[in-house]
C-alpha cells in the first residue's frame, strides 16, 4: 500500500504551500528556531539570559553624537574660518579616539569577553568623524565662508572715490 503523503495547504498563485506535518518533518521550526539544533531552543526559546549594559548603551549612544557635534561645529563655524588649522585638528583627534575604543575591542575579545560594545562605538565614533568633517566642510563652504567674508568687510565713511 502506497504511503499516505503529506496534506498540502490550496495551491497560491506560485504552486502549492507545504502544510504544517511537512514543515515539521522539514525541521523547520517557528520564528527562527531550528528544532534541529542541540537544544531546540533557538533565538526566541527561554534560557540563560544576556543582561543588558545600560551605562554602555547610554554611552554608545550619547559619545559619537557629542564628537559629531563637537567636530561638526569646530569645521562650520568661526573656528574654521579664524584658524582652519585648529578645525582640523580637532577633526583628527576623533581618529585616535576610534582606535582607542578599536584597542579595548581587541583586548576584551583577546581576554574571552564580549567586545560588542567597543566594537560599535569605534565604528560609530569613526563614522562621526567622517561625517563632521565631510557635512562640516559642506557647510562652512556653501553657507558660513559667505558670511564670513560679508561680515568682515569693512567701512570706510570719510573716503571720497571720486577724487
Amino acid at each position: 500500500r502506497a504511503r499516505p503523503r503529506a496534506r498540502m495547504a490550496m495551491p497560491g498563485p506560485y504552486g502549492a504551500v507545504p502544510g504544517p506535518s511537512a514543515l515539521a518533518r522539514s525541521g523547520a521550526g517557528v520564528m527562527g528556531q531550528d528544532s534541529r539544533a542541540p537544544g531546540g531552543g533557538g533565538v526566541f526559546a527561554p534560557g540563560k539570559r544576556r543582561r543588558l549594559n545600560f551605562v554602555a548603551i547610554i554611552a554608545n549612544l550619547v559619545l559619537p553624537w557629542i564628537a559629531f557635534c563637537v567636530m561638526f561645529a569646530g569645521m562650520s563655524f568661526s573656528l574654521h574660518y579664524r584658524t582652519p588649522s585648529y578645525a582640523i585638528g580637532l577633526v583628527l583627534l576623533g581618529f585616535p579616539a576610534a582606535a582607542i575604543a578599536a584597542a579595548f575591542a581587541f583586548r576584551a575579545r583577546q581576554r574571552g569577553r564580549d567586545g560588542m560594545w567597543y566594537t560599535f562605538l569605534a565604528a560609530a565614533l569613526l563614522v562621526a568623524t567622517l561625517a563632521a568633517f565631510f557635512f562640516g566642510q559642506m557647510n562652512f563652504t556653501f553657507y558660513m565662508q559667505v558670511f564670513y567674508d560679508m561680515e568682515n568687510l569693512n567701512t570706510y565713511p570719510s573716503v571720497n572715490p571720486a577724487r
